[in-house]
C-alpha cells in the first residue's frame, strides 16, 4: 500500500484507539485545517527527475549536522507535547525507536517525560523551548537541558500566542489527571517560580498567559549569549526573518508553520524553504518541519536545500499504535524509502541530494524583500 495512503490509515486507527480529547489535540490544526491539507498537497505537487547510468549499488543516506552531529538518515524527531496521552512510555519510547536507528529527537517543553529521563535514553537531542515573559524559568530549563547532555536548544518563536484550534476549544481540551508537563513538576523551580502561590492547570502553562509575547531580535541575541548552548530557531516562513535570527546569532533556522497548527492561511513550509535557504546562503543549516510523511518527502525537502526534516504526527500515530515498535517501524520504513528514492534518483550520498533532481511549481520562487 503507498505510503501516503498508510499514514491516513495510521491516523484513522490512532482515532480508534485514542480518546477523543487526545486525538484531536495530536491531528487537530488552526482555523478550519485548510493549511494542514496544503502542506501536504504541497510535497504532492514536487516532481521527481531521476538520473539513470549511475551506479547506486552503495547509497549513503547518512547526514553530519552542527549541534546533532551524525545521524544515519537526514530525519529528525520533531518536538511534540504531552506524547503520554498517545502511549504509556510517550517520549521514552520515542527516543528509544530513534536511538536504536541513529537518528535525532527534539524533546518538547510540554513533554508528558522530564528531560532528565528523557537525557538517559542516551538519544542524539535538542530542547525545544518555549521563552516565559519569567526569565528565571527559561534559564532553568536551559540549564538542566545542559547538564542533562541535550546539544542544544530550539526555540519556537511562531507562537508568542497560541493559534484558535476549534477541537481543543470544542473539547474543552485538559491534561488527563493521571499525566503531568513534567518538566515542571510541583517541585521543580520551573513550577515554584511560575505558581507564586496560585495553582496552574496545564492550559494555563500552555495557553500562552506566561509566555513571552514581545520576541524580539536583542532577546534572541541575549538567549544566544545566555544560553551556553548553540540555540536554533523554529518557525521561520521567511528570508528576511531568516536573516534577522541568524544576525541575532542563531546557530541553525527550522523552517516551520507549526503543523499548520498556528495560523490557517499560513504558506506551505516546503513552500517557504527556497526563499529562506536562498537568504541563509550556507551561513547556518536550514531545517524543514510540517507537511513530511514519507521518505520520498524527506528526499523532496533536502532537494530544495533542507540539510535535514523533522517528522511529526506520523510519530504520534505509530506510538499510539505500537509504542516503542510502531515507533522504530515507521522511522525504519522512511530510512529505507530514503535510501531507495536517492537510488532511483542517482544520488550516491546527501551531498548529491541537489535541486536538479526534483520539478517544482511557480509558487516555490523566492519571494523578494527589501530587507534581503
Amino acid at each position: 500500500m503507498p505510503a501516503a495512503l498508510l499514514q491516513e490509515e495510521s491516523s484513522e486507527r490512532a482515532r480508534h484507539l485514542l480518546p477523543q480529547n487526545a486525538y484531536d489535540y495530536y491531528a487537530g490544526s488552526a482555523g478550519d485545517e485548510r493549511t494542514y491539507y496544503q502542506n501536504l498537497q504541497a510535497f504532492r505537487a514536487i516532481l521527481f527527475r531521476p538520473r539513470c547510468l549511475i551506479p547506486v549499488s552503495k547509497v549513503d543516506t547518512s547526514v553530519t549536522l552542527p549541534t546533532f552531529g551524525n545521524l544515519s538518515a537526514p530525519i529528525i524527531v520533531a518536538p511534540m507535547a504531552m506524547q503520554r496521552m498517545a502511549h504509556p512510555d510517550g517520549e521514552i519510547a520515542v527516543a528509544r525507536a530513534a536511538k536504536h536507528l541513529g537518528l535525532g529527537i527534539v524533546l518538547s517543553t510540554f513533554s508528558t517525560v522530564s528531560m532528565e529521563d528523557v537525557a538517559h535514553v542516551g538519544t542524539n537531542r535538542l530542547f525545544q523551548l518555549y521563552l516565559y515573559r519569567n526569565r528565571a524559568v527559561s534559564l532553568s530549563l536551559i540549564e538542566r537541558a545542559r547538564k542533562s547532555g541535550y546539544k542544544g536548544i530550539v526555540l519556537t518563536v511562531d507562537a508568542p500566542r497560541f493559534g484558535r484550534r476549534e477541537r481543543d476549544k470544542d473539547n474543552a481540551f485538559h491534561l488527563p489527571p493521571h499525566l503531568t508537563l513534567a518538566n515542571f513538576s510541583p517541585t521543580s523551580t520551573e513550577d515554584a517560580i511560575l505558581k507564586s502561590g496560585k495553582r496552574l492547570s496545564a492550559l494555563n502553562l500552555m495557553g500562552g498567559l506566561h509566555l513571552e509575547q514581545n520576541l524580539s531580535p536583542e532577546i534572541l541575541t541575549w538567549l544566544v549569549r545566555t544560553a551556553k548552548l548553540p540555540v536554533w530557531v523554529k518557525g521561520i516562513l521567511r528570508g528576511d526573518d531568516a536573516l534577522i535570527a541568524v544576525r541575532a546569532g542563531a546557530a541553525g533556522i527550522i523552517v516551520s508553520n507549526h503543523g499548520a497548527r498556528q495560523l490557517e492561511g499560513t504558506i506551505p513550509s516546503i513552500q517557504a524553504l527556497p526563499e529562506v535557504v536562498e537568504a541563509v546562503n550556507g551561513r547556518v543549516p536550514v531545517l524543514l518541519d510540517s507537511g513530511v510523511r514519507t521518505g520520498e518527502d524527506v528526499v523532496k525537502g533536502c532537494a530544495l536545500g533542507a540539510d535535514a526534516v523533522l517528522v511529526g504526527r506520523p510519530v504520534l500515530w505509530a506510538l499510539a499504535e505500537g509504542g516503542e515498535k510502531g515507533v522504530h517501524d515507521l522511522l525504519n520504513e522512511m530510512k529505507r524509502t530514503v535510501d531507495l528514492t536517492m537510488a532511483l534518483c542517482g544520488a550516491l550520498n546527501t551531498s548529491k541530494i541537489t535541486k536538479c533532481m526534483i520539478k517544482v511549481p511557480p509558487e516555490f520562487r523566492p519571494v523578494r524583500s527589501s530587507k534581503l
